[in-house]
């Protein structure tokens, strides 16, 4: 009985000290994985840069995010009462936007406002010159707006970088260029091709000069988009009108290919979302997952993941920043590097550093791609004097030509024929 008591106590000491020294194994692992690092001087410098634009103001963001002012009102007046409304009813308005409360704009379906990258869609523009001129005249105070919007020579998104912001009305910007190349054609219909063509080219360094100007991703998308539209028409009434120009397209600057204040911007969205996860866990919450408070806690820190992504975001930067040809021999590694290794000791926030963000590669090599673009139209611009330099490098992309198209080749899929011109 005795030996019996003393093994009894004896294990139940042992146990005792087991579970000792496991509570110290699970503690010391638990303030591991809860040891945050400091912000990054490279996280530093991209809330700096968004806030101090945010502070600085800007008019051209005020008129941009009124330009659907009714005829008559005033769209600086209209963005400033639109950007102090409280953010949900921004995001009311935003879902639910009345048309008579807003200017006028061409139905979704009016073929005339086709993308031109969609198959058929730039020869129903340029063939629909009887329908020109009443989109011109109809729309008159839109296309007033654009040309008064991109005079400014400055520019700042206001709103506060979230998932849920609203974005400024960008497709009224997509509908007035399409009326600034109705104008071109018919001015090169009534025999002021070269008037035509040197409205485009004005109007595309304007656009231009935004491009160096935009912080925001989506925006500095649709201005690539709109100069491509303005490259298609040139080169058409050059082909169709054959009259001799003497003009160029400067080549894209290091600064307009910048994404440094875009990136700066999707990273500080990112940051808000993150920060919002540590004050509420539940933000993570859906309905097909729903994770513990103290599991989230635990294997998510904010700094880390904040620094992780502000690195891959300064990769990315880099890369729109050097020659095409750079950029495609860059190409491998950056991608071998887009998804960051699961760090332990932050679980949770390396993997949503993998999954939020989109292909940002792929952003970059829409600016290379409109290179080409230029090269192309400055091509034609020449009378094909002017020999076509493929951007990305002559000796490993070829060039593709065919009776009515010519493309440069790439390293990545253009998928809004951005490396094609009409010939």
């Amino acid at each position: 009985m005795l030996l019996a008591l003393f093994l009894r106590t004896g294990i139940l000491e042992y146990m005792r000290y087991l579970i000792i020294i496991v509570i110290v194994i699970v503690a010391v692992i638990a303030a591991f994985m809860s040891m945050d690092d400091d912000l990054s001087d490279q996280s530093k410098s991209y809330l700096n840069l968004i806030q101090s634009r945010i502070e600085q103001g800007s008019e051209a963001f005020f008129f941009l995010y009124g330009i659907s002012a009714l005829e008559g009102e005033d769209p600086i007046i209209k963005g400033k009462a639109l950007l102090a409304e409280p953010q949900e009813l921004k995001n009311k308005a935003s879902s639910s936007t009345n048309d008579s409360q807003t200017l006028s704009k061409p139905m979704e379906s009016n073929e005339l406002y086709c993308r031109f990258w969609e198959d058929g869609c730039f020869k129903k523009v340029v063939s629909a010159s009887s329908k020109w001129q009443h989109e011109i005249d109809s729309r008159a105070t839109l296309l007033s707006r654009y040309k008064h919007f991109f005079n400014y020579n400055e520019f700042s998104t206001l709103t506060e970088p979230t998932f849920f912001t609203p974005l400024p009305e960008y497709k009224y910007l997509n509908y007035a260029n399409r009326l600034q190349v109705f104008s071109s054609l018919h001015s090169a219909k009534k025999g002021n091709a070269l008037e035509g063509i040197k409205n485009l080219i004005e109007d595309t360094h304007l656009l231009k000069r935004h491009l160096a100007l935009s912080d925001d991703l989506i925006y500095k998308m649709i201005l690539i988009n709109l100069i491509s539209n303005n490259l298609e028409v040139i080169a058409h009434i050059k082909t169709v009108y054959q009259i001799e120009t003497h003009l160029e397209i400067p080549p894209l600057t290091k600064a307009e290919t910048s994404l440094e204040a875009p990136m700066a911007r999707e990273f500080v969205m990112l940051y808000n979302a993150y920060a919002a996860i540590e004050n509420d866990p539940q933000y993570l919450d859906s309905e097909d997952i729903q994770l513990p408070n103290w599991l989230v806690r635990l294997g998510f820190n904010l700094n880390k993941t904040a620094n992780r992504s502000a690195e891959h975001f300064a990769k990315i930067i880099k890369l729109s920043t050097i020659p095409a040809t750079e950029f495609t021999n860059s190409l491998q590694q950056i991608q071998l590097e887009q998804q960051p290794d699961i760090e332990l000791d932050n679980i949770i926030g390396s993997i949503m550093n993998k999954l939020v963000a989109p292909n940002y590669v792929e952003y970059v090599a829409r600016l290379h791609d409109l290179s080409c673009k230029i090269a192309l139209t400055n091509h034609m611009l020449s009378d094909k004097k002017v020999a076509i330099n493929n951007p990305y490098g002559d000796a490993k992309f070829s060039i593709q030509q065919s009776e009515d198209i010519t493309c440069l080749d790439g390293p990545l899929k253009d998928k809004h024929n951005l490396r094609c011109l009409s010939m």
